[in-house]
């Protein structure tokens, strides 16, 4: 039986890093898939000129009142973007806070799901959206 790293693969860390070979850094399993959820939320659409549908559009978030609805926008765009871009996770909530003047925080927590649709493990990632737009 394969284990859960290689049930849920390997791919390059995000924000890019170089690793003691001076190659971008790699992992895999739970760590892979919160760089990709990272990835994802951390890019607004039509930013990847060969890919324009991909991302988040968290931006959008900006400059509006920090109420409940709010956090219902925020569930909506983060849920649109990961059942679009990254099918190993479900996702079980989404929380934004304040961070300082023109900067949210995003913070979202998923189940993760290997490729028959099998619960194997949770995780969380942090966005950054505003001024400095980039993932915690």
């Amino acid at each position: 039986m394969p284990s859960i790293d290689e049930l849920l693969g390997r791919g390059v860390l995000r924000p890019f890093i170089r690793d003691e070979k001076h190659d971008f850094a790699n992992a895999a399993g739970e760590q892979n898939v919160r760089a990709c959820v990272g990835q994802v939320l951390g890019t607004r659409r039509g930013e990847v000129r060969w890919r324009r549908a991909f991302g988040a559009d968290l931006h959008l978030l900006l400059h509006r009142p920090q109420n409940p609805a709010l956090e219902d926008y925020a569930a909506l765009l983060v849920r649109d973007a990961l059942q679009r871009w990254e099918p190993r996770v479900r996702l079980r909530s989404v929380r934004v806070q304040k961070r300082e003047a023109g900067v949210l925080g995003v913070e979202v927590l998923y189940v993760l799901v290997d490729p028959q649709g099998r619960v194997a493990g949770q995780g969380s990632t942090s966005v950054a959206v505003g001024a400095s737009s980039s993932s915690a």
